[in-house]
């Protein structure tokens, strides 16, 4: 399988929800044991394919929450100590919102 062009966007649904799952496109002939493959099948993962695998393996692995960082956030805010720069804020609101546009 060969994955043409400089498909972003796909790379990013990869990555965020995994692959989607779609149907055979080719039908088991009666000849064909389902599960077998013909003589003359062959695949070829690419090198873009490989390193899709790869993130999304990554992002599988990585937990959903980072317990620490969250703690010591909680322990901030009791304290009234946390003052995030409105600048951030504003930047985390923007990419939020375009990505959402884009997906």
């Amino acid at each position: 399988m060969k994955i043409p062009g400089d498909d972003s966007i796909h790379l990013l649904e990869t990555v965020l929800f995994g692959a989607k799952k779609t149907g055979p496109k080719n039908p088991v002939h009666s000849s064909q044991k389902e599960g077998e493959a013909s003589p003359s099948d062959r695949v070829e993962i690419s090198g873009r394919a490989k390193e899709y695998q790869q993130l999304n393996r990554q992002v599988a692995s990585l937990p959903e929450a980072r317990s620490e960082k969250v703690a010591a956030l909680q322990q901030k805010i009791e304290a009234g100590t946390y003052l995030p720069k409105s600048e951030e804020i504003a930047e985390k609101l923007v990419r939020s919102t375009l990505l959402d546009a884009v997906l």
